[in-house]
């Protein structure tokens, strides 16, 4: 993580716009939970649906949530700022997705 991805947390100099499509259904937001527990949450709701959750990380701790047939669900990033400060930058798929997010892994859904 660099200094512009540092930058690009904070909603007021967010400059992302300028450079790539905001239409995407990204969604960041900042968490004082352990990156662990995130994970653990988003793993327990995927298999109480039926999906298949699989750890993955490119830049930080991540997961992919798919259907049994690979279908996209969600993606989701973790990235850890200090030792009490998470931000968690999500990607959701389109259809059942908005569901699954809105009402069983928001952040006010999770305890976050």
């Amino acid at each position: 993580m660099n200094a512009f991805d540092l930058i690009s947390f904070s909603s007021g100099l967010d400059l992302s716009g300028f450079f790539v499509d905001t239409s995407s259904n990204r969604e960041r937001f900042a968490s004082t939970e352990p990156a662990d527990e995130i994970m653990d949450r988003v793993k327990q709701v995927g298999k109480g649906e039926g999906l298949v959750v699989k750890r993955e990380s490119e830049k930080g701790l991540g997961a992919v949530v798919e259907r049994q047939n690979e279908e996209f669900i969600l993606r989701m990033e973790i990235y850890r700022l200090t030792d009490g400060v998470a931000v968690v930058e999500v990607e959701k798929g389109i259809g059942a997705a908005g569901r699954l997010w809105k009402e069983k892994l928001r952040p006010a859904n999770l305890g976050l």
